[in-house]
């Protein structure tokens, strides 16, 4: 099954190709594979214990700071030049504005927030390609925490009752948590271990969209 995160790159690649007005391959990023979902053995209690609560802490922590990290955000892309020539572009010195809250936050990796910089870099590479300037910029459909144009709904579904489910993973990644939502679909959360504090590494949604409880 291919994921919002993975949907989300094939269709800014071919949202690029379409608004170029030819025929384009979608950027190399959006072929990045994701880890597949598979089977895997449960964590021991203490380390399960431990990796939840670091899970309940960052969908606590995103929900408290969720409006002040989405203005930052969408400030990241504006309309610059005049007449026809004005477009999309991202303006890194916000972007870097919300790049650093992910940071102080203590609850990302450092490749997480590396991740967050590179998506910056590649939606302004289809802005120049596309010179988009009307709608709603292309990559900024969905979120890039939770891949969800919702994420309040889904934190708030996740909070109220979703069964946390701990297995082991795969180094440097050193377990991974699924939140089975009560409404429908999971989030798989992957964690490392950096300088003894648990941190978000990945988050994968499946199915989140189906029902939100509304």
């Amino acid at each position: 099954m291919i994921s919002c995160k993975r949907l989300w790159w094939l269709s800014l690649g071919l949202v690029v190709g379409s608004c170029a007005g030819e025929a384009t391959e979608a950027p190399e990023a959006a072929q990045t594979p994701e880890p597949a979902v598979v089977s895997a053995p449960a964590l021991a209690p203490a380390e399960a214990a431990r990796h939840k609560a670091a899970v309940t802490h960052f969908l606590q922590w995103y929900q408290q700071h969720l409006p002040e990290l989405d203005k930052t955000w969408s400030a990241a892309v504006s309309k610059q030049g005049r007449g026809d020539t004005a477009h999309y572009v991202v303006n890194f010195i916000q972007a870097e504005q919300y790049l650093e809250r992910l940071r102080q936050s203590g609850v990302f990796s450092k490749q997480f927030v590396e991740d967050q910089r590179q998506q910056f870099r590649r939606t302004n590479e289809a802005f120049r390609s596309t010179r988009q300037a009307y709608g709603t910029p292309v990559g900024y459909d969905y979120g890039w925490i939770l891949y969800t144009p919702r994420p309040a709904e889904v934190l708030s579904a996740a909070l109220r009752g979703a069964k946390l489910e701990a297995l082991a993973a795969d180094k440097p990644v050193t377990g991974q948590v699924l939140v089975h939502l009560p409404t429908a679909g999971e989030l798989r959360m992957e964690l490392v271990d950096e300088a003894g504090t648990l941190k978000i590494e990945g988050v994968y949604p499946n199915g989140i969209e189906a029902d939100l409880g509304q």
